[in-house]
Parts: structure tokens; sequence; C-alpha cells
């Protein structure tokens, strides 16, 4: 499946910036999967759900799927604007020459991670009055 390949990659990417973060666990994993990205949605939720716990920092962790829609930029008029219904045309010019602008791939956005307390190791000392 290739979605659960893709959640395997991530994963991997998540537990590195936990690993140099030395986070005790990852909490939320966002990524943004856009309409070309070729990625479906419902499938990587479900690999994730599966792929999850083998890693015993990523148990708990929810993910986050965002869809950024299909914004491009028109090359000829330079019209920024959402491809609706994958129709492909400026709404101002009707041109073709389109440049766009994301939700082609799938993106890791952000990991939110729990980290170890800092631990206060010098003994407070004094009177009280």
């Amino acid at each position: 499946m290739h979605e659960e390949s893709l959640t395997r990659a991530l994963l991997s990417q998540v537990i590195a910036v936990a690993d140099a973060n030395q986070a005790i666990r990852v909490q939320k994993i966002e990524v943004s999967c856009g309409g070309l990205s070729g990625v479906e949605p419902l499938l990587l939720q479900e690999a994730f759900q599966r792929i999850q716990t083998e890693h015993e920092c990523c148990r708990d962790a929810v993910l986050s799927i965002h869809d950024p829609g299909l914004p491009a930029q028109c090359r000829d008029c330079r019209t920024t604007f959402q491809i609706q219904d994958f129709r492909f045309r400026c709404p101002v010019c009707s041109s073709s020459d389109l440049q766009i602008l994301d939700g082609d791939c799938l993106k890791l956005l952000n990991v939110s991670l729990q980290l170890p307390e800092e631990v206060i190791s010098e003994p407070i000392s004094g009177t009280v009055p």
C-alpha cells in the first residue's frame, strides 16, 4: 500500500525530530495533503493508526491532516486563485498557463512534542522570618 510506505517515511522524520529534541513523546503530527498529492487522506490516517504503535514515543500521537486546496497563480495575468473541480483555467483571463502553489504533495507541517521537565537540583535554603 502506497500510504503505508509514506506513513513509515513520515514517522521516521517525526522520530528524528523527537530524538533531536530529546522528547518524551510525540503528541501531534500535522501534515498537508492536497488533491494532487496522490495520497488518500483516509488511507493515510488508517496506515498511521496501524503503524504508530510500532514506535513507543508515537503510540498516543494524533495525526492531523490539512487540505490546502489547490491554490494556483496564472502566469499570464498573475491572478492567484483556488482551482475548483479540477478546472485548470484562470477565472480572470481563461489562460491554462498556471503555476500550482500547493496541494501537489504530502508535507510535514508541525510536530508537537512532550519534553522532559527540568528538575531543580539545587536545594533551597534559608529561614522564614
